[in-house]
């Protein structure tokens, strides 16, 4: 990530550019000094991490002591406590990569039929046609052979991966209807709840991969929304690293996480900031 990116990147997050397009500003919450030194020495160790990151895209040391303050300061008010910069390695010498092929030729199709009906299943608790469909139809709700045993591979995979040693950021980003259960689901998520996402769940630590070619495709298909969800890994996290066109992530089966805050805008996208719950 360039100087321009990561500087923007921060300033937008924290509101510094104001709202424009589907930027979302939070009201300032102020921060004490007493606060702060309740945090320490997490906080000196946190805004330490982003000087460096910001010094070595070239950010003079003011400036990047500024902007490492902000966005630290923001990360308290939205995960409860301060984020140090760690960034994961996962490049192919990664040992929590996920060798696909171990799934077969069309494991990525099997993973998403998985998913799909996994959603489905769920789709009916709250919509009587899917319910209905289930009754009538519960073959297209089934796993598969093949499915079921890309299954069980992976749920072997995630029993044996070794889990994280640092605390690190995903993303998410999804474009749903207006009108849809789901849509209306998130609406209704307040700090606090457990979210759990049924079948499993791919993200990426490219925020602006995801944001870019999911969250913000919506509009040929207007009235969409688009949700764009920042997901905290807690150390000791379990996940499967994946690298195609971009680095992936692949969560297990119905992951569940907490709600540390959700952000609403005007035109209806949603912006979730969640911690994924290893249970």
């Amino acid at each position: 990530m360039g100087k321009v990116d990561l500087g923007i990147k921060i300033a937008e997050r924290i509101g510094l550019f104001g709202k424009t397009g589907r930027s979302f500003v939070r009201k300032s919450v102020p921060i004490t000094k007493d606060t702060i030194f309740a945090y320490k020495p997490n906080y000196d160790r946190a805004i330490s991490s982003w000087s460096r990151e910001l010094l070595g895209n070239g950010y003079n040391s003011q400036t990047a002591q500024k902007l490492a303050k902000l966005k630290v300061k923001e990360d308290m008010i939205t995960w409860g406590r301060p984020l140090e910069y760690t960034p994961l390695p996962r490049r192919y010498e990664d040992p929590k990569l996920l060798d696909m092929g171990s799934l077969g030729e069309d494991a990525s199709t099997y993973v998403m039929n998985i998913t799909n009906k996994a959603r489905g299943i769920n789709r009916a608790k709250y919509n009587p046609i899917v319910a209905e469909r289930m009754k009538t139809n519960p073959e297209l709700f089934a796993i598969s052979e093949e499915e079921a045993l890309s299954k069980t591979i992976l749920d072997r995979a995630f029993a044996k991966v070794q889990p994280n040693s640092v605390e690190s950021m995903e993303y998410r980003g999804a474009a749903l209807r207006k009108d849809s259960i789901e849509y209306q689901n998130l609406l209704k998520l307040k700090k606090g709840d457990i979210h759990m996402e049924p079948g499993y769940i791919w993200t990426s630590p490219n925020q602006g991969y995801v944001f870019g070619r999911y969250a913000d495709a919506t509009g040929a298909f207007k009235p969409q929304a688009s949700i764009k969800y920042h997901i905290l890994m807690p150390k000791g996290s379990k996940m499967l690293c994946v690298d195609r066109l971009n680095p992936e992530t692949l969560l297990r089966y119905n992951s569940q996480f907490k709600v540390h805050n959700i952000q609403k805008s005007d035109n209806g996208d949603i912006q979730l900031f969640l911690e994924y719950l290893s249970i």
